[in-house]
């Protein structure tokens, strides 16, 4: 712990100092931070270009399953020719 009593100068440099200090950990902070996400931005694309291509399923259509009135109306003739 530094002491100073009443050398407004030494005060004024070791304030200064302090705060180069300060700012030199925060510019490497910054400049850290910044490489980081540069690299987590590429890692991320290199990612997504080998993942899998997966073909998309293609889906019947929902109303193949029930009967067309051509269909039913065949049928009924043909159960009617079966009657006579």
């Amino acid at each position: 712990m530094i002491r100073v009593t009443g050398n407004v100068n030494l005060s004024n440099r070791i304030v200064k100092a302090l705060l180069r200090k300060v700012e030199k950990a925060f510019g490497e902070g910054n400049v850290k931070r910044a490489g980081l996400k540069v690299e987590n931005d590429r890692l991320a694309e290199d990612s997504r270009a080998v993942e899998p291509y997966i073909r998309k399923r293609v889906y019947k259509a929902g109303n193949d399953k029930f009967a067309r009135i051509v269909d039913i109306i065949k049928a009924e003739e043909a159960a009617y020719k079966t009657l006579k």
